[in-house]
């Protein structure tokens, strides 16, 4: 009976003494149930990190801290030892940072992974990093705005001095009467705005029919758009037709005919050929003169007395042109008209290049003959050619005799 009550009380002590282990380990995060790996990392300082603290990764916790003791080199630093799930793959040069995860300072490890093939084995050793304190970061981020704020207040020291120096009682009475002078340029752009608006309001109807002009021409541009592109395609096609055209061989042949026109010029200055001399030549020059002179006079003497040189006509190889019916129905004295010019178009007898004149015009066929002077007298004709002569160089006496053409020495003939 006793022995039964020991067997009993030595069994509920083990239970008793197993379950104080597994819970005490319970409470350090420990579970001696799950297999882990343990890996270790060398820190010179933890900034707070004790046993039981979490290893996250990606926010997630995936282990915790086992133990944190001094190394055994007495260099001082820190060997923190933490627990993986067993099979999980740390890869090659994975960092261990401490990190702060709420605003109360509690630390954990952050574990940033590589890209790495190769994986660390339980009990290895991994790199660390530490995330610097609250203190840190905000000296870190206040630290510039300090050095700006006490730039900014030597700036604004320095500006203040200059504004100080500047606006000293002279310069006072200077932007004193340049602001009056903006008062008065403001004055005069109201004045101005005015006057404009007047004058707006005064030619409104004008400007509207402006507006409605320039509608209308954007109307017809659209209206005429397809004109407008057949023009535009007119011009491409005929700047096409000219960049296809051999202006190579253009220029050649013109450079070809001033080479010769040059050479012709150069043996014209020399005096070479005929031309040449004529040019030259003052003497031959004279000599023309001179005779174109005798022949006009011959010609003169010729029209007034063709008696001297004309005595006899045996056959009259003369042709008689119908020009229009006998005005005076069969009156048989001879007629004179001074001969103007012929077109192949009508001209109005009242038209300025017949000014001063009395003209007569006569159809010939497809032509139109001009007159002016008409007379029974050859003398009279005479003096009248002599006075168109010179704003009619093609002018000549014309005989008429019942209404046709005849010879003019026949007719001076029959008058005498």
């Amino acid at each position: 009976m006793n022995t039964k009550r020991l067997s009993k009380t030595g069994l509920l002590i083990v239970v008793s003494i197993f379950a104080l282990y597994w819970g005490v380990n319970y409470l350090k995060g420990n579970d001696v149930f799950k297999s882990v790996d343990t890996y270790h990392v060398r820190y010179q300082k933890v900034d707070g990190l004790v046993e039981s603290s979490a290893v996250i990764l990606n926010g997630y916790k995936i282990g915790q801290v086992n133990e944190v003791k001094f190394a055994d080199d007495a260099s001082g630093d820190l060997l923190v030892t933490f627990n993986l799930p067993e099979g999980f793959k740390v890869p090659k040069n994975t960092l261990a940072k401490i990190i702060s995860t709420d605003l109360m300072g509690t630390k954990s490890i952050s574990l940033i992974l590589t890209n790495e093939k190769e994986f660390h084995k339980s009990g290895d050793t991994l790199k660390s990093d530490i995330e610097g304190d609250l203190k840190e970061q905000v000296s870190m981020q206040i630290a510039p705005l300090k050095n700006k704020a006490e730039d900014l207040l030597s700036s604004l020291d320095s500006a203040i001095t200059v504004v100080t120096y500047v606006f000293n009682e002279s310069t006072r009475d200077n932007l004193k009467e340049s602001f009056e002078h903006i008062n008065n340029t403001i004055y005069n752009l109201e004045k101005t705005s005015q006057d404009l608006s007047e004058m707006i309001k005064i030619n409104k109807l004008a400007i509207t029919s402006i507006v409605a002009n320039m509608d209308s021409i954007t109307t017809t541009i659209s209206t005429n758009r397809g004109d407008i592109k057949e023009i535009t395609n007119n011009l491409a096609a005929f700047t096409d037709t000219l960049a296809n055209m051999e202006l190579a061989g253009l220029v050649k042949k013109t450079n070809n005919t001033m080479a010769n026109i040059d050479s012709i010029v150069y043996s014209i200055q020399n005096q070479e050929g005929s031309l040449g001399l004529f040019l030259k030549d003052p003497a031959l020059y004279a000599n023309l003169t001179d005779a174109s002179k005798d022949l006009d006079r011959l010609l003169r003497d010729f029209r007034a007395n063709p008696e001297r040189y004309v005595h006899f006509s045996a056959i009259d190889l003369g042709k008689d042109i119908y020009i229009s019916p006998s005005e005076n129905g069969g009156n048989s004295k001879i007629t004179y008209k001074v001969f103007l010019l012929s077109s192949d178009i009508k001209l109005e007898v009242s038209s300025a290049l017949f000014d001063g004149y009395e003209v007569e015009e006569q159809k010939v066929v497809d032509s139109f003959n001009y007159f002016t002077g008409s007379t029974n007298n050859y003398q009279q004709a005479l003096e009248t050619y002599e006075t168109v002569r010179s704003d009619f160089p093609n002018a000549e006496i014309i005989a008429f005799k019942n209404g046709r053409k005849i010879k003019l020495q026949k007719a001076v003939r029959k008058s005498k």
